[in-house]
């Protein structure tokens, strides 16, 4: 289990206590929690366990939550922030080509509405059309009748 962790005192008599910030429960993902403290005994210290008061660090512990290993936090947390600079740009791009879409989107419907209606007034001047031209062919077949008569 992986945790950032801060270094709370140290003493090489006493061990180190640290304050376990937040756990990663997967990848790319940690869950905060409130700061628990564990007191590590300085014969279970890893070997090169920074020892700073203050210092933010990643602690490796095991099923037992003795630390496997104990390093400084500072790579690993400006990897973080460039890695969500990154995703906060890819946020952002895709934020507004979802605008533009939303905008082509709103812009098509506006004109298939103007083509709906342009249909509708075409379709009622093509009826008004055949509806003139069966009067105008009943007028003409009243007036061959008339002639014929």
């Amino acid at each position: 289990m992986l945790y950032l962790a801060q270094v709370r005192k140290y003493s090489s008599v006493d061990g180190m206590v640290l304050a376990l910030l937040a756990e990663q429960t997967a990848e790319q993902t940690w869950v905060v929690q409130p700061a628990e403290p564990l007191t590590v005994h300085p014969d279970d210290l890893p070997p090169m366990t920074p020892t700073t008061p203050g210092m933010l660090v990643l602690v490796e512990l095991d099923h037992n939550a003795s630390p496997v290993r104990i390093r400084d936090a500072q790579d690993w947390m400006l990897k973080m922030l460039t890695s969500f600079s990154d995703y906060s740009s890819r946020l952002h791009w895709l934020e507004a080509q979802e605008d533009k879409i939303e905008q082509w989107r709103q812009e098509l419907t506006i004109k298939s509405q103007e083509m709906s209606i342009k249909n509708l007034e075409l379709e009622t001047r093509r009826e008004r059309f055949e509806a003139e031209q069966a009067e105008l062919e009943k007028r003409w077949q009243a007036i061959r009748d008339q002639e014929e008569a």
